[in-house]
């Protein structure tokens, strides 16, 4: 049983730093000068993932890939099937993936979302709530986390949850330990693994999620992204 329980995992996860569209909602809540912008962003971004998917099934095809993983997928609101329909063009590799053969897998905490919607709830729009906890939530306690939106959800629990364990509130960060968590527990023996992940994500708390894993990261934005700033 020790031998077997010790036996090392040959596993290997690409982290793919991707751009990804911006959704109807948080259009629906912006500015009229910067929704023209994210439109903008949007239909570039759609000509462009054609080519960058023939860029990951080729590596498919030199190194196959055996589960998928994808940022927002917790499975809470949305089944694999409904975020495979949904209309962003930076899934289109992974519905190439899928088609192909691969295990699209939950990726984060369904407290994610949780807390992400309790706080569209308080402050009234989804654009409102991600910059309140990408920004002004950072440095405050769990418990002032949790006071806030008592009464803005039905579950507290599951939110209860997410932030279990952690001290002063990181948003990135908790949901990073949890991506790593779930990819630890379902990717396999002797298997390969992609993660789509925004580019402001860092991959260091992932990886320290992952026992006896090769970390590898791919950037194929990075001039586009260097030459927008």
């Amino acid at each position: 049983m020790e031998k077997s329980m010790s036996r090392l995992r040959n596993r290997e996860l690409l982290h793919f730093k991707m751009l990804h569209d911006c959704g109807s909602e948080i259009l629906r809540d912006l500015p009229a000068d910067q929704r023209a912008i994210a439109e903008e962003k949007n239909r570039i971004l759609k000509q462009v993932y054609g080519p960058v998917t023939k860029l990951i099934m080729q590596e498919h095809i030199e190194n196959p890939f055996s589960r998928v993983y994808h940022e927002g997928f917790d499975g809470h609101y949305k089944n694999k099937n409904q975020i495979l329909q949904e209309d962003f063009s930076c899934l289109d590799p992974v519905r190439a993936l899928v088609e192909s053969g691969c295990s699209f897998e939950l990726t984060e905490h369904s407290g994610y979302n949780t807390l992400l919607v309790a706080y569209n709830n308080r402050l009234g729009g989804y654009q409102k709530a991600a910059e309140y906890l990408n920004f002004d939530a950072e440095g405050k306690t769990i418990e002032e986390i949790v006071q806030e939106i008592q009464g803005y959800t039905k579950h507290l629990p599951i939110i209860k949850e997410f932030l279990q364990g952690e001290g002063l509130f990181n948003f990135h960060l908790i949901r990073e330990k949890w991506m790593g968590r779930n990819i630890d527990n379902t990717l396999r023996e002797n298997e390969r693994g992609i993660l789509f992940l925004g580019r402001n994500h860092s991959g260091d708390a992932i990886k320290n999620q992952l026992i006896n894993c090769q970390y590898s990261v791919l950037d194929p934005f990075a001039p586009w992204y260097e030459n927008s700033q």
